[in-house]
């Protein structure tokens, strides 16, 4: 889970970086290239809080079940590389 919301983040930045990418060409090409940039970089960060979102209802649901924190290895209160992205679903918690 973690992995696929770093990687549509990281999405995300390469379309925003693509916005001013070409510079030749008609400024109307560069005003569509533009939008077109912006769209698929909105698309990517709509996933991302999207997947969040329902990723937070399993998390709750496995804690509410488990006597161990999903977001940490029950050893030592390290961070799993299999759990959810837990930083990133409590900012959107509210």
């Amino acid at each position: 889970m973690r992995r696929i919301l770093v990687f549509l983040r990281w999405q995300g930045d390469s379309w925003d970086s693509r916005e001013t990418l070409r510079t030749d060409g008609q400024p109307e090409d560069q005003e569509g290239l533009t939008v077109y940039a912006r769209s698929q970089a909105h698309i990517r960060r709509g996933l991302v809080a999207a997947f969040a979102e329902h990723w937070k209802r399993v998390l709750h649901l496995v804690a509410s079940n488990s006597d161990v924190d999903p977001c940490t290895d029950d050893v030592d209160g390290v961070i799993s590389l299999d759990a959810p992205p837990c930083e990133y679903i409590e900012e959107h918690d509210e």
